[in-house]
């Protein structure tokens, strides 16, 4: 499993807006993170959150682009927040708390 933390845009249904996540290698699929947790030391950084990001439509970005991948449908802001998409759309596969840690990018 590779311990790089790659970038994705994805914009939100809410707002419009586009929006930068960072996305990781869980078990062999990618998965948007949600929000990083530290450790109390700093050393260290889980995901609170992750959205699979294999059956969002993911579009590889060329290279010299700022992120990796482009998810090409608008998704709810209320799935990165903790809550529960509306009834009748994607079926977002998600993982509260997994038991992932990557040294903190930012020591």
């Amino acid at each position: 499993m590779s311990k790089e933390i790659l970038k994705a845009l994805v914009s939100f249904r809410e707002d419009g807006m586009t929006h930068n996540f960072d996305v990781i290698d869980h078990n062999g699929h990618l998965w948007l993170v949600s929000r990083w947790l530290e450790s109390t030391d700093k050393r260290w950084i889980s995901p609170e959150r992750i959205i699979l990001l294999d059956n969002l439509s993911p579009q590889r970005m060329e290279d010299g682009h700022p992120a990796d991948f482009l998810v090409s449908v608008e998704l709810h802001k209320r799935v990165f927040d903790g809550e529960a998409p509306p009834d009748g759309e994607i079926a977002y596969e998600i993982q509260d708390l997994p038991e992932i840690v990557f040294d903190n990018p930012e020591l």
